[in-house]
């Protein structure tokens, strides 16, 4: 029975310890947690790296505006292959 208390005391010790240390970590201020600062800047780049040379390279776009979503979509022609 004392070897399951030191197990259980351990994990509730060490989980106390991860939740205070997230929380000094984001109110710290160098994790950003604002709405005003997109936290996804380094997704396009990434994307842009991942399609080089591919034929869908110039198909990627990522925007916040429903308007040019809507525009790209309407301009869209597919390629229909032949079966």
């Amino acid at each position: 029975m004392t070897r399951t208390r030191t197990i259980v005391a351990t994990i509730a010790v060490l989980g106390a310890l991860g939740a205070v240390g997230g929380t000094a970590f984001v109110l710290s201020g160098t994790y950003d947690i604002s709405a005003l600062d997109q936290h996804t800047k380094p997704v396009y780049p990434l994307l842009q790296h991942l399609a080089a040379g591919e034929p869908y390279r110039d198909l990627l776009s990522i925007t916040d505006s429903v308007n040019e979503v809507v525009e790209r979509i309407k301009a869209f022609k597919p390629a229909i292959a032949n079966p």
